[in-house]
């Protein structure tokens, strides 16, 4: 059986967007309400909560919010929570709520007090033996009646930082979005409405007024990364016991549903909460990622394991086949068949030149993959979407314009005209450039790999997608399942795809073989462009855990 061990030195494709969606999504659940009600600083129960077992690990201490914003703030409250995926620990998440005046130069007039939510979540995971670590920061500035006034967010992974500032603009008509990456700074803005809210919008909804049971309730509230407002459903069914670190206890169950709209489909998160008479809520749970929430104290918090080895992202994401695709990079056509056990497979697939999808009932699909290139015959009846602007220019992931970008575009000296040969040039050279092969990354932008050299297949994807649109050739990434031979499976994977004039040819510079087999699934293709890049990652979560997949036909 070929291995992607005999391709080079590139490591094996993995799901490493995972890490981003596993803190980002998990903000849709549980979190603290901000509030004016005042709670002791440090707030922990009395009773010290069991720890896990295993040392503790110090995070950076939060940065002086007097020294950011020139204000002081009289702390309202203190949480800890931890974080698990399918019963390992990833991580920690703390929150400090604090009262602040208001600074007349850019507040609201009328208001005395706002209400600063800052939070700190960090996500741990292994991946081939190697850690992976990201960071997610957040400043909520709110009314204390829940309407966000402005934000900071701030995304950091090993060697790269995303900070996004938003501002709601007088009239409460428009959110004004500043974004600073590597080499790259951009703006934009998003309709806004009076009724939205903040990152923390749920929180503030129940807290100041908790769910009865069999009650139900809409709040609208501003994703944070994702930089997306999603409409959040809750249905409060009944009381129940739960049980917790400290002990069970009886809380209200709801039955939470976040949906927004990604490239014209629409994406549904669902997320279980268990809250006390007071509105907070105590216990999270998401069944799509199978993460949970617990609020704790600061020590169980974080505990790290040891009754159990820590989450691997690479084996505990691959979908299983058997029996298993024999030579998967000389595959020309394969037939698969998906299949969950619960929710829909309509619109998560895409359909294109190289993957045609036809739906058996709601819940199985039939998906018939070819590896294409520039001779394939293109059929009569299959609609080819044209590139947009954004396939060409450069954003805070593609920096198409960056200096050393710029540079490595230029190691392929063919015409403008040879679209094709140009980006097999640069599929090659990504492939060689990039040195250290490995998984430290998260979700690097192009601008960082060109400095570092260093990643998987993230990195090898948005380097490749930026140096073909420095030369002018159209370029988007893919995002789905390819092949994984030593798990026998299917792992959650990044590649690319550029325009020739007449059609999307797949390219994949981890591999730089200058042909893409029929070894992969689609799910959906972004040019992670503007404010709500991340957003596009979120069909995984639909089908994360709970895709079936078999194969039917090879060639």
């Amino acid at each position: 059986m070929t291995t992607r061990s005999t391709i080079g030195c590139c490591p094996p494709p993995l799901p490493c967007l995972l890490l981003i969606l596993l803190f980002v999504v998990g903000l849709t659940g549980c979190t603290p309400a901000t509030t004016t009600t005042v709670v002791p600083p440090n707030n922990e129960p009395t009773q010290e909560l069991p720890v896990t077992g295993g040392p503790t690990v110090q995070p950076p201490a939060l940065p002086s919010e007097q020294a950011l914003n020139g204000v002081p703030g009289k702390v309202i409250a203190e949480y800890w929570e931890r974080n698990a995926m399918r019963g390992s620990r990833i991580g920690h998440s703390h929150y400090i709520i604090e009262e602040v005046p208001v600074d007349d130069a850019v507040e609201p007039p009328g208001a005395a007090t706002l209400i600063r939510t800052i939070s700190r979540g960090e996500t741990v995971v292994e991946r081939a033996g190697q850690t992976s670590k990201q960071q997610i920061i957040l400043r909520s500035w709110d009314t204390p009646q829940g309407q966000l006034v402005r934000f900071e967010s701030e995304l950091i992974t090993a060697n790269d930082k995303m900070i996004t500032r938003g501002q709601v603009a007088p009239g409460n008509t428009e959110l004004r979005l500043e974004t600073e990456s590597t080499g790259k700074t951009s703006q934009s803005v998003i309709p806004w409405k009076p009724e939205y809210r903040g990152f923390f919008g749920v929180e503030q909804s129940l807290r100041a007024k908790p769910l009865q049971p069999n009650e139900e309730r809409t709040v609208y509230t501003l994703l944070p990364i994702l930089n997306q407002v999603a409409e959040n459903r809750l249905q409060a069914t009944n009381k129940e016991a739960v049980s917790l670190p400290a002990g069970a206890m009886q809380l209200l169950k709801i039955n939470g549903s976040t949906l927004l709209a990604v490239g014209g489909q629409q994406q549904r998160i669902d997320t279980t909460l268990w809250i006390d008479d007071a509105g907070e809520a105590l216990k999270s749970y998401m069944p799509g990622l199978q993460q949970e929430t617990l609020r704790t104290t600061r020590t169980a918090a974080l505990a790290a394991d040891q009754d159990r080895p820590p989450l691997d992202l690479i084996v505990d994401s691959v979908v299983k086949v058997n029996p298993p695709l024999e030579n998967p990079l000389t595959t020309k056509r394969v037939l698969y068949r998906a299949k969950v056990k619960e929710g829909s497979l309509a619109g998560i697939f895409a359909n294109g030149l190289s993957q045609r999808v036809r739906m058996i009932d709601d819940q199985t699909a039939e998906i018939e993959v070819l590896a294409v290139n520039l001779n394939t015959e293109l059929p009569a009846d299959l609609k080819i979407t044209p590139p947009v602007p954004a396939d060409s220019a450069a954003n805070n992931l593609i920096q198409a314009d960056d200096r050393l970008v710029a540079k490595l575009a230029m190691n392929s000296r063919r015409p403008a005209d040879d679209a094709y040969g140009i980006a097999l040039d640069l599929e090659k050279l990504v492939n060689r450039a990039i040195t250290k092969k490995n998984f430290s990354q998260a979700f690097a932008s192009a601008a960082e790999v060109a400095r570092t050299m260093e990643g998987d297949c993230t990195e090898h994807a948005v380097l490749l997608a930026a140096v073909c649109r420095a030369r002018k050739v159209p370029a988007r990434t893919a995002i789905g399942l390819v092949y994984y031979p030593p798990e026998q499976g299917f792992a959650y994977h990044m590649w690319d795809e550029v325009w020739t004039g007449d059609r999307w040819v797949p390219l994949d510079a981890t591999l730089g073989r200058g042909q893409v087999a029929a070894d992969r699934i689609k799910l959906l293709d972004t040019n992670l462009d503007g404010e709500g890049a991340y957003a596009a990652l979120l069909p995984v979560v639909q089908v994360f855990g709970r895709l079936q997949l078999e194969i039917l036909e090879v060639e």
